[in-house]
């Protein structure tokens, strides 16, 4: 998922309060690099490194420096080219204190008869993830497959564990999410995580609290861990990070 550096590059990547960025990266080892100046903290740093690669991504998306044709310095969005949603470059989260930056922008699509249908756009932010759907979609079908995703990243889950996948599930239960339906998942620390979702615009209040270390951790795993559900959003990601290599 590296672009350039995609077969060299190890990364760990997870939320955390540490005020650094950590890197493991081949031949700059231990390299501790601030990615942004914003003030807020997000650790690439877990007890497991995830390994990016490119080759899974069916299409390499846009970041940054393509945002814009004529001041990429300068730009305000950056549009995923699959389903030409725009995200801004750096937005406020509901129930987060600073303002975050965006790391890079992909889509999910389920395959139906053998045919892809784009489900929705997201972009990964410093510890946050913004979801747009492209399609209406129930609640309950979401819910149901992100469940899925997370289930067999939990293997022994517990009391507290089951008791956040209840809270997370309550928010899609009886909802149906329609076209442009934003949801807005913020990680404030690797044990808290913030649920948010409004059909109407960017979210302005959080819809849930989610208390639990291995529910926040396989949720994460979900979109950038080894088996993405979105190849695009995680190549997109590594390509945005190896440009803070560099």
């Amino acid at each position: 998922m590296l672009g350039a550096v995609a077969a060299s590059t190890a990364l760990c990547f997870s939320p955390s309060t540490h005020p650094t960025r950590t890197f493991v990266h081949r031949g700059v080892s231990n390299s501790t690099l601030p990615l942004s100046n914003h003030g807020h903290s997000f650790s690439l740093l877990s007890s497991t490194p995830m390994h990016f690669s490119s080759h899974s991504s069916r299409r390499q998306p846009l970041f940054l420096a393509q945002a814009a044709s004529s001041s990429a310095a300068n730009a305000e969005y950056v549009e995923e080219p699959a389903t030409k949603v725009k995200f801004q470059t750096c937005l406020n989260f509901p129930g987060c204190s600073n303002s975050l930056t965006l790391f890079g922008a992909g889509y999910r699509e389920k395959v139906f008869a053998i045919i892809g249908v784009k489900v929705y756009a997201a972009a990964s932010f410093e510890k946050s993830l913004q979801i747009i759907l492209v399609r209406d979609v129930d609640g309950q079908t979401f819910w149901d497959a992100l469940s899925d995703a997370i289930a067999p990243k939990i293997p022994a889950s517990t009391s507290v564990d089951e008791t956040a996948l209840t809270t997370f599930r309550g928010v899609f239960l009886d909802r149906p999410l329609k076209k442009g339906t934003f949801i807005l998942l913020t990680w404030l620390n690797p044990t808290k995580l913030l649920v948010s979702v409004s059909p109407n615009g960017f979210p302005s209040t959080v819809d849930a609290t989610i208390e639990s270390a291995n529910v926040a951790s396989a949720l994460f795993n979900v979109f950038l861990g080894d088996n993405p559900v979105s190849h695009s959003l995680k190549s997109s990601v590594a390509e945005g990070l190896s440009k803070v290599l560099k």
